[in-house]
C-alpha cells in the first residue's frame, strides 16, 4: 500500500533505510529528516521541505521532486540521473559524487553547493544559480550553461568538452589550467571549442 504522508509535520524524524515506495510526501514538512539509504522510487516529494535533510544514499528513481526545497541537505553519492529539478533550492546542499547527467536544473539555485566529481554530462543548467558552488572534478561535458551565474565558482579539475556556455557569469571563477585549449571567450563568457 502507498503511504500517504502529504502535508505531514516529519521534522528531524530518522527514516533510514525505510522503504517509502510510491509514497505522498507532497508539502510535507521533512526538515533535517534522517532518509539515508531510503527507497523513494517514485516518491511524490513536490513541494516538500527537506532543507538540511539526509538523503545519501537514498533510492529516487522516478520521485516527483517539482518545488521540493533541499538547501543544506546532504544528497551524496545517489543517481539524479535525468530527474526534473527545474527551479530546485540545492543551495549550500551538498552533492558530491552525485549522478546528474541529462538532469534538467533550469533556474535552480545551486549557490554555494558542494559538487565535486559529479557527472553534469548533457544536463540543462541554464540561467542556474552557481555562485560559489564547487565544481572540483566535476564532468559538465556536453551541459548546457547558458547564462548561468558561475561567479566565485571553483572549477579546477572540471571537464566541459561541448558545453554550452553562452552569456555565463564567470567573474572570479577559478578555471580548470586546460581551459585555454578547451574554450575560447566570447563577448558573453565562453564557448567550449
Amino acid at each position: 500500500p502507498r503511504a500517504k504522508l502529504s502535508g505531514a509535520q516529519l521534522i528531524g524524524s530518522n527514516l533510514r533505510s525505510a522503504t517509502l515506495w510510491n509514497a505522498n510526501l507532497c508539502t510535507a514538512d521533512m526538515q533535517f529528516i534522517n532518509l539515508r539509504g531510503a527507497n523513494l522510487t517514485g516518491a511524490n516529494l513536490n513541494w516538500a521541505n527537506c532543507g538540511g535533510a539526509k538523503l545519501s544514499g537514498a533510492r529516487l528513481f522516478g520521485a516527483q521532486l517539482t518545488g521540493i526545497y533541499l538547501s543544506k541537505a546532504y544528497i551524496n553519492g545517489i543517481d539524479l540521473s535525468r530527474t526534473d529539478l527545474n527551479g530546485v533550492n540545492l543551495s549550500e546542499a551538498k552533492l558530491n559524487g552525485v549522478n546528474l547527467e541529462g538532469a534538467n536544473l533550469l533556474a535552480a539555485n545551486l549557490s554555494g553547493a558542494q559538487l565535486r566529481g559529479v557527472k553534469l554530462m548533457g544536463a540543462d543548467l541554464t540561467r542556474a544559480n552557481l555562485v560559489g558552488v564547487s565544481l572540483v572534478q566535476a564532468n559538465l561535458d556536453w551541459a548546457r550553461l547558458c547564462y548561468a551565474d558561475l561567479s566565485e565558482a571553483d572549477l579546477s579539475g572540471a571537464t566541459f568538452m561541448g558545453a554550452n556556455f553562452e552569456g555565463t557569469q564567470l567573474g572570479g571563477s577559478t578555471m580548470p589550467a586546460s581551459v585555454s585549449h578547451d574554450v575560447s571567450l566570447s563577448a558573453g563568457g565562453f564557448i567550449a571549442a
